[in-house]
């Protein structure tokens, strides 16, 4: 049975806090005794979800369901989908073993919009995806309705409930009551239903696969040794066929007393990430990460580099957290020993530069001989071989002294800024 004639109601506005009618809340607690499904709504309105930024493509509607069940600490994904008799999809299944959507706070997780728990619910070392409140919208670009089952702990005892939306309240949502479940796993499940054009071949094909390598071969790699997957209708993901073997390197570094193994990652096609040097402990567990200095670097090298290290074991950072003006307290680490202050860990991160500069001087050697030899196939340079081998060995000659001067400016400023290459160099490039 739905209530209709009596909401429990919240103004939810970025900066604003949540507003509660006393009486909508005594007929809540009412309603939930006796029962009684209730529908929530957002004092938002249908157009202001429309025009806030919510994705427009199907592919990249499904990865935010995907990255929610991972901020959820999910380590298994499975997507499925069922198949109707004229070759559409009648639905998109996502399931996640994560911790689940919590009845108590569902107000200001779920209910609420352009704002999320995530934005402070984890520290600067994670890799928090989503933080605006708006993925659980993304069904809309391409279906009509949008299911949650999801399995939460209170206390030691499990708990299931289901959530309800479509495209057109889009500012409501159905909330079944929450029931004890003799289910011992948390977790949440995401059915997408009433879906429009949409055929199996959009689903089952390379675009979708790449598609999900794309977003996800990184985060994969990072937790390999904990097992993560993210399987498409029972097959797991293989980010490896993401990994270009050629340039792909491990090392084996040692400062003082501590051995730090170095897995330098050059990845064939974009990863959607920054590039970072990822630091983890001996329970390999992400505790800091620091941009690389080739971010942004405009020349297709697609780069992550993991540190394996006892050494991170009780590493606190000292830095401010990335995209928040909040100062962390020193207070926190007053060891110099354990930060990124020390000089342990600046002495690292000079190798690890080493490491990186090298391998984008090694991909710009062996690009810059390919790209002259794709314009020549098209037949770009003129036809008497002399000009053409003078300009391509004037070119290559362009893309090492480039690399060259790049590398010796972000060594002398030391000042920890990604260093692009010159305006030269993007020229060529880009000619």
């Amino acid at each position: 049975m739905k209530c209709n004639f009596l909401n429990k109601e919240y103004l939810i506005m970025e900066k604003k806090n949540v507003i509660v009618d006393k009486l909508a809340f005594l007929w809540y607690i009412i309603l939930e005794l006796m029962g009684v499904e209730m529908k929530k709504e957002l004092k938002v309105k249908n157009d202001s979800i429309d025009v806030a930024g919510i994705k427009k493509d199907y592919k990249d509607a499904i990865m935010e369901y995907i990255w929610n069940g991972f901020d959820a600490d999910a380590t298994i994904i499975d997507i499925t989908y069922k198949v109707n008799e004229l070759g559409g999809i009648s639905e998109i299944k996502i399931c996640d073993n994560g911790s689940g959507i919590n009845f108590e706070n569902i107000d200001n997780t779920f209910g609420a919009f352009l704002s999320s728990e995530k934005r402070n619910s984890k520290n600067l070392v994670d890799n928090i995806h989503g933080s605006k409140g708006k993925g659980r919208f993304s069904f809309i670009c391409f279906a009509h309705y949008c299911k949650w089952n999801t399995i939460y702990t209170e206390g030691k005892e499990f708990y299931k409930y289901s959530i309800k939306m479509d495209d057109i309240n889009k500012k409501e949502y159905e909330l079944s009551d929450k029931q004890k479940t003799d289910i011992n796993n948390t977790g949440t499940e995401v059915i997408i239903t009433g879906i429009d054009n949409l055929l199996e071949e959009d689903i089952n094909c390379y675009d979708f696969e790449e598609c999900l390598l794309n977003n996800f071969s990184w985060y994969l790699y990072l937790n390999k040794e904990k097992q993560y997957k993210l399987n498409l209708n029972g097959k797991a993901l293989e980010y490896n066929k993401f990994i270009d073997t050629t340039l792909s390197e491990n090392y084996d570094l040692e400062i003082e007393d501590f051995k730090f193994k170095v897995y330098f990652i050059k990845w064939l096609k974009d990863v959607k990430s920054k590039y970072y040097f990822h630091m983890l402990d001996d329970e390999n567990d992400q505790k800091y990460k620091a941009f690389t200095r080739y971010n942004n670097n405009g020349i297709g090298f697609m780069h992550s580099v993991y540190i394996n290290s006892s050494y991170f074991n009780n590493f606190q950072p000292s830095q401010k957290a990335e995209d928040d003006n909040t100062q962390i307290s020193l207070l926190q680490n007053k060891n110099e020993e354990n930060n990124e202050r020390s000089p342990i860990y600046k002495e690292l991160i000079y190798k690890l530069d080493e490491i990186v500069t090298n391998k984008c001087k090694l991909f710009l050697r062996v690009n810059s001989s390919k790209l002259i030899e794709d314009l020549e196939k098209e037949n770009v340079f003129p036809s008497f071989i002399d000009f053409s081998m003078q300009l391509f060995r004037f070119f290559t000659s362009i893309f090492k002294i480039a690399s060259s001067v790049s590398t010796a400016k972000s060594q002398l400023t030391g000042d920890g800024k990604n260093e692009q290459p010159s305006s030269v160099l993007n020229k060529v490039l880009y000619i």
